[in-house]
């Protein structure tokens, strides 16, 4: 069932509703739907990266919830869509890792979405480890810090990076801080003055304005052409020019 209170929210744009729609269409009498992103992108004709970001719309919206369930081999499984069918927007900022929680629930069969009306949330369970143990324990956090530290050009300061900010790292996702990296090395190639950050100061900080919350592409413009009297003759000055990348 659609709801007026999201469809006639003026704060939310078209494709964020229709994404809405599409969902709710979906849905079962939990208001939870499983489809994968690749058959939500097939099925609505849509780009990755639109449908993150008018996912993103809703989840920040509070209109959807999103929880990557595992299975019983505590194995990451899809995603479920959880509708509130109510729109109000929160302040913190958004990842693609973010809207995401993880569950010990089972991946619902074809059966088990015609019979089960349990909530996802199933606090019964059987938990990973023991039934105290953490959604994204110690050793799968440092891991993904490993991973990522190998992808930064400099390797010093690796312990000054805290376990809270280690797991704000691992909360952004691998893809997204692997994809603020390379944008922060081909600013050092634009740049050849430029030495890299400390890996400490890049983890603990520096990648924010790289994240793809906050980063805009550069803007390259041709520096005015100057005096060429200090080139020897006009070969010289050209070739510089095409080093430079403007011709």
């Amino acid at each position: 069932m659609v709801f007026q209170d999201v469809t006639r929210h003026t704060a939310l744009p078209l494709d964020a509703k229709g994404l809405y729609a599409y969902l709710a269409s979906l849905s079962d009498v939990n208001d939870e739907c499983y489809p994968t992103v690749d058959l939500i992108r097939h099925e609505l004709g849509i780009s990755k990266d639109r449908y993150y970001k008018y996912m993103r719309m809703l989840v920040a919206a509070g209109v959807v919830k999103k929880v990557q369930i595992k299975t019983e081999d505590c194995k990451f499984g899809r995603n479920v869509y959880k509708l509130t069918h109510e729109v109000y927007f929160s302040e913190k900022p958004y990842t693609e890792k973010s809207d995401t929680e993880s569950s010990t629930a089972e991946i619902p069969t074809a059966e088990s979405k015609d019979t089960n009306n349990k909530s996802i949330n199933n606090k019964n369970n059987k938990q990973c480890a023991s039934g105290n143990a953490p959604r994204e324990s110690k050793s799968v956090i440092d891991d993904f810090f490993e991973r990522i530290w190998k992808l930064y050009p400099s390797k010093k300061g690796k312990g000054q990076v805290s376990d809270a900010k280690k797991k704000a790292l691992y909360e952004i996702g691998y893809d997204e801080l692997s994809r603020a990296i390379e944008r922060y090395k081909a600013g050092l190639a634009r740049d050849g003055w430029r030495k890299p950050q400390n890996g400490s100061t890049f983890f603990n900080s520096g990648y924010v304005d790289y994240i793809d919350a906050n980063y805009s592409e550069p803007e390259l413009t041709e520096p005015e052409e100057g005096d060429r009297s200090i080139y020897q003759d006009e070969d010289e000055y050209n070739k510089l020019w095409e080093e430079l990348g403007y011709k």
